[in-house]
């Protein structure tokens, strides 16, 4: 009886062993994971934050070719007598100042995880802009 007693114990002694040792496995294994996902989020955030270096650079220059643009023909427009040019250069004004304060909001966040869904609305965005002021300078010279 005695052998049996300790050939009970002994298994059950092994099969406890057995299951901390797959509970250390399992969670060694999900450590590990975890430090891969953390790995490459913080990849893809430096590669997000450099991308929107970049975008940011593109916007200034950008905004500032509008801003000049703007400028040049403000007193044109303004001395028009024709309201509906004259409102369609305060909504590209206001459309550039909505742009402006987007901009800032975003990289004011800094929280770049939605990046490239703002890249992609603002770039659609900007090109509106760029066409809007385009399009009324050139009814503006004929």
């Amino acid at each position: 009886m005695l052998p049996a007693v300790c050939l009970s114990a002994g298994l059950s002694f092994y099969s406890c062993q057995s299951s901390e040792d797959k509970i250390q496995d399992a969670t060694e294994d999900v450590i590990e994971a975890q430090e891969k996902l953390d790995d490459a989020r913080a990849d893809a955030e430096e590669r997000n934050y450099e991308e929107w270096n970049r975008f940011k650079m593109d916007y200034e220059d950008r905004m500032a070719e509008y801003d000049r643009e703007i400028e040049e023909h403000r007193d044109q427009i303004r001395n028009l007598r024709d309201e509906r040019k004259q409102e369609r250069f305060n909504e590209i004004e206001r459309k550039r100042d909505e742009l402006n304060e987007r901009m800032e909001r975003y990289e004011s966040e800094e929280d770049y995880s939605r990046w490239e869904s703002f890249k992609t609305e603002f770039n659609r965005d900007m090109n509106q802009l760029g066409r809007a002021i385009k399009d009324l300078f050139k009814d503006n010279e004929k």
